[in-house]
């Protein structure tokens, strides 16, 4: 028997329908809709399912589920999502866009299979072939506060569940093997409440998986208002790290781990949200954590995520890698929050981790957390290998640069080499993002012909969202959250031109020129060309005085 690390007991309020329970691993009635969301889908998704040893697997009932399916609550699967295979094992369902999860079950000889986060978008999904394997099951320790009568346990995303009798434990039997996602407790009564066990449990074929539900103690809603009142934007940003700014005011230290371990958020269908904790100082009662939110809804005041904490059993899940994916356009982050002298950490998985300058730049209270301040004659940070990168983009490319900015002074000079102040420069001669003797300028250089220049006046003693986006021959630079200049200025530069060179920040040290006199916080890089409403969401979610979170 294998013992899993205890997992969060979250409470949420959620409306459940009524209806009878169905039984595991049977096929459902039909219905006019594709249950958890839509109308009834005709895009195909063909597979074939095999036996361990590679023959066709026949006569095995197969279901696409919807990945945030409860077979209890939700109307039960339409007959386009259900299928038999046939002697060469193959089937055919066809489904609404969205993501699902395929299962597959053969009574006759008690195996199963279960493939997770099949994305149907369009035409035909063609899957690659899918092996069965025997049923496993996962016996789970029952907290005291479940409800006998009407509580029940499923896998979320699956037609699998069974009902609570009786306090103490529970197993759910004919389990596929394989990493199941996340298990969940609900009720049928007249207040019903909904939890999750635990997440990413692995199954193992013909053993027994021990789960022991932990407690979540407190929750608390985060309101995320994007109408005019809160962060007035208008249009759906999706895949967004919402920085969430906790403090003595909003937040109790004390019921949570010192190190802030046990902090989780969810949707409000009970999945789990990706986070990232920049800083935890509970002496001090502050805190920054990032949360990947999958759709921040433009206009709307009654988005909901849910906060939890309060389990001295729960371990860190703070990950930046997931909340900064690569995948998701994130090819650089720095947080810039380390200590003086210490490597500047690149929150995604590219690690594209900066060097100090031998006088290094010094750590600052920033606009989150801390900040880098740099000397404007000597200080910078190299981002080696990076040369030829992720870094690296096409001219005429698309591309998004951004930082937070506070300057102590403009350049000044009567050379190139401080009359400007690099902020995040790929080289000498690829794209800056800086501030002249009197602006903030966002270039590309074009090779043969020079400098792209967008700029817009420039102001020090104040901290500033400065973004710079390049989308093909369009050019933008945002100043706090809106456009301050799209225009194209060319300055003529035909010298001798070698690409492609290292990233840094607050300066060039491979030609010790061109140092900021000032802060930097939150540096990134992305590869796709942000939206507006991107940019002014993340300007008005991690300004000072937030304007999109709502603590309720």
């Amino acid at each position: 028997m294998k013992l899993l690390s205890t997992r969060p007991f979250r409470q949420i309020l959620v409306i459940c329908s009524a209806g009878a329970l169905i039984p595991l691993w049977t096929a459902c009635t039909s219905s006019t809709e594709v249950a958890g969301g839509g109308t009834r889908g005709g895009n195909p998704v063909v597979g074939i399912l095999v036996n361990p040893d590679q023959t066709p697997c026949a006569d095995a009932l197969v279901r696409l589920v919807p990945s945030s399916y409860n077979p209890v609550t939700d109307l039960p699967l339409s007959k386009s999502l259900i299928d038999t295979t046939n002697e060469a094992g193959m089937f055919e369902v066809t489904a609404d866009t969205g993501t699902y999860n395929l299962l597959a079950s053969r009574v006759l000889d008690k195996s199963a299979l279960l493939a997770r986060n099949i994305h149907v978008v369009g035409d035909t999904v063609r899957l690659s072939s899918q092996s069965m394997s025997k049923v496993g099951a996962i016996s789970i320790t029952l907290p005291d506060s479940v409800d006998t009568i009407n509580g029940y346990v499923f896998i979320n995303g699956t037609d699998i569940y069974e009902k609570i009798t009786s306090k103490g434990s529970m197993i759910l039997s004919s389990v596929p093997s394989g990493v199941m996602p996340s298990i969940r407790y609900a009720t049928g009564n007249g207040i019903p409440v909904s939890a999750i066990f635990a997440d990413s449990v692995q199954v193992f074929a013909g053993e027994t998986t021990l789960v022991q539900a932990g407690t979540w103690t407190y929750h608390r809603n985060l309101v995320l208002n994007t109408t005019v009142s809160g962060a007035n934007v208008n249009g759906n940003v999706n895949g967004f790290p919402v920085l969430v700014r906790l403090n003595s005011n909003n937040f109790n230290f004390s019921q949570a781990k010192a190190n802030g371990a046990d902090i989780r958020f969810a949707k409000a269908d009970n999945s789990r949200l990706a986070y990232e904790i920049e800083r935890w100082d509970s002496a001090n009662g502050a805190a920054e954590v990032w949360v990947k939110v999958d759709t921040v809804y433009g206009n709307d005041s009654s988005h909901v995520i849910t906060m939890y904490w309060g389990n001295i059993n729960a371990t860190s899940e703070s990950n930046g890698k997931v909340v900064f994916d690569t995948a998701s356009g994130f090819q650089g982050v720095w947080h810039l929050d380390e200590s003086t002298g210490a490597p500047a950490a690149d929150a995604t998985s590219n690690h594209y981790d900066g060097t100090p300058s031998l006088a290094p730049p010094v750590a600052v209270p920033g606009m989150i957390c801390s900040a880098q301040a740099f000397n404007g004659s000597s200080t910078s940070i190299d981002v080696s290998n990076t040369a030829n990168s992720a870094l690296t983009f096409p001219q005429l490319g698309t591309y998004t640069v951004s930082a937070w900015v506070y300057l102590d002074s403009l350049p000044s000079g009567t050379t190139a080499a401080n009359q400007f102040g690099d902020i995040i420069a790929k080289g000498n001669q690829e794209y800056h993002l800086q501030v002249t003797l009197s602006e903030w300028q966002f270039s590309e250089m074009e090779t043969g012909l020079g400098w792209d220049d967008t700029q817009v006046r420039a102001q020090v003693g104040a901290w500033f969202h400065v973004v710079g986006v390049r989308n093909g021959s369009k050019q933008y630079l945002y100043l706090n959250g809106a456009v301050a200049d799209s225009s194209i200025m060319v300055a003529p530069d035909t010298s001798s031109q070698t690409f492609p060179q290292n990233l840094s920040l607050g300066g060039l040290p491979s030609t010790s020129r061109y140092f900021l006199g000032g802060k930097i916080d939150e540096a990134r890089i992305l590869n796709i060309s942000q939206s507006a409403n991107w940019i002014k969401l993340c300007y008005m979610n991690q300004k000072a005085n937030d304007a999109l979170i709502v603590f309720k």
